[in-house]
C-alpha cells in the first residue's frame, strides 16, 4: 500500500496544533501522572487535535503564511511553548492542593510520614494526595473538562503567532495568579493550622498546671487526633474552596483568551 501526501500545507498545520494540544495534555490532571501508558497521552492528543482542526486550521495556515515555509521550526517551538504554559497554569493549581496537604500533614505531626506514589515516582503524604483526588474527583464529575477544551480550542485564536502580539496578558495576571495560589494553600490549611496553635496554647496552659504531664507525648496523639476530625468536618468546604477557585480563574482566562 502507497501512501501520498498531496497538501503538505495541511499535514504542516496539522503537526503545528497537534504540538500544542500535545504539550497541554501532557500536564493536565490525570494524564500527568507516570501510570498513564504514553500511547494513551499521544491518541488522546491526536484525537483531540483531528476534533480541532477543521476549525482551527485557518488559524495554524495564516501563521504559517507569516512565518515562511523554511520557519516551519519556529512556528512549531512557539505553538509548544504557548501549550506549556497554558498547561503549566492548570498544573499549579495542583500543585497548590499538594502544598495545603503538605502543610496540613506537618501540623497534625505526619510530616515524617511519605508514601511511594507510583504514579508520579515521587514520595507523598498521605493527607496531600487525598487533598488532591478529593478535588480531581469532585471537579472532573462537575464536567470541568469542557472548560479544559475549550480553553485549548480558543488558544489558537488568541495565542496565534499574529494576534500574540495584542494579547493583553499583562503582568499583573501573573502577579495575581501566583498570589492567589499562596494565599489558596495557606487558606486550604488554615483549619488544622488553627486548631493545633489553639491545641499547643491549651496544652501548653495545662502543662504549667501539671507538670507531672508529658505534654510532648500527648500532643503527638491530640493533634493527629484533632487534625482528623478537623479534615472530616471541614473537608467538603475545603473542596468546594478548591473548586471555586479553579473555576473562577478558568473564567478570567476565558475572558482574556476572547479578547
Amino acid at each position: 500500500m502507497r501512501i501520498e501526501i498531496v497538501d503538505n500545507i495541511q499535514l504542516m498545520a496539522f503537526w503545528i496544533s497537534f504540538s500544542r494540544v500535545l504539550t497541554i495534555i501532557f500536564q493536565l490532571p490525570l494524564w500527568e501522572d507516570v501510570a498513564i501508558p504514553m500511547i494513551i497521552k499521544i491518541l488522546s492528543s491526536l484525537i483531540i487535535t483531528y476534533t480541532f482542526f477543521p476549525h482551527v486550521s485557518p488559524y495554524v495556515v495564516s501563521d504559517m503564511k507569516l512565518v515562511g515555509e523554511n520557519h516551519m521550526i519556529i512556528l512549531t517551538v512557539y505553538y509548544a511553548l504557548t501549550g506549556l504554559l497554558i498547561g503549566y497554569l492548570v498544573k499549579n493549581i495542583t500543585i497548590t492542593i499538594m502544598a495545603a496537604g503538605t502543610l496540613a500533614s506537618q501540623q497534625m505531626g505526619l510530616g515524617s510520614v511519605a508514601l511511594f506514589d507510583p504514579t508520579s515516582m515521587v514520595q507523598v503524604g498521605p493527607i496531600e494526595k487525598l487533598l488532591k483526588w478529593a478535588l480531581l474527583m469532585t471537579t472532573f464529575s462537575a464536567g470541568v473538562m469542557l472548560p479544559m477544551l475549550k480553553g485549548i480550542f480558543l488558544s489558537f485564536s488568541s495565542l496565534s503567532w499574529q494576534s500574540a502580539s495584542h494579547l493583553t496578558l499583562s503582568m499583573d495576571f501573573f502577579l495575581d495568579f501566583f498570589k492567589d495560589l499562596f494565599l489558596l494553600a495557606l487558606m486550604l490549611a488554615s483549619p488544622i493550622i488553627f486548631i493545633n496553635i489553639l491545641l499547643n496554647l491549651v496544652l501548653g496552659v495545662v502543662g504549667r498546671f501539671v507538670p507531672q504531664l508529658n505534654i510532648i507525648a500527648v500532643s503527638f496523639s491530640v493533634n493527629i487526633l484533632a487534625g482528623f476530625i478537623v479534615l472530616m468536618v471541614a473537608s467538603s468546604e475545603m473542596i468546594t474552596m478548591g473548586g471555586k477557585y479553579y473555576t473562577d480563574y478558568m473564567a478570567k482566562w476565558f475572558q482574556i483568551l476572547n479578547q
